[in-house]
């Protein structure tokens, strides 16, 4: 049952979640050079000469979710609302 839930989470992520925001997250992190072994390795993407843009929102976020950097996309808008 949770994995059904987490890929509905995954799922329901809105056009305007901020990849940027979140790649950053997992460079502060440290998780970079993991990051892309994920994406080569589990996604199957060529990764040489990929571009951010490139990358689809959804896997961003399903990199951080799994590596518990964030736990829904409710945590990014309470993290947006703590900076201003």
């Amino acid at each position: 049952m949770k994995k059904e839930k987490n890929i509905r989470i995954i799922n329901n992520i809105p056009e305007d979640f901020d990849k940027i925001e979140m790649i950053q997250r997992i460079i502060d992190a440290g998780l970079l050079d993991d990051f892309i072994k994920w994406l080569r390795d589990e996604k199957k993407l060529n990764v040489d000469n990929i571009k951010i843009d490139e990358i689809d929102h959804r896997v961003v976020f399903e990199y951080a979710y799994r590596k518990n950097i964030i736990e829904t996309y409710t945590d990014l808008e309470l993290g947006k609302e703590e900076e201003k």
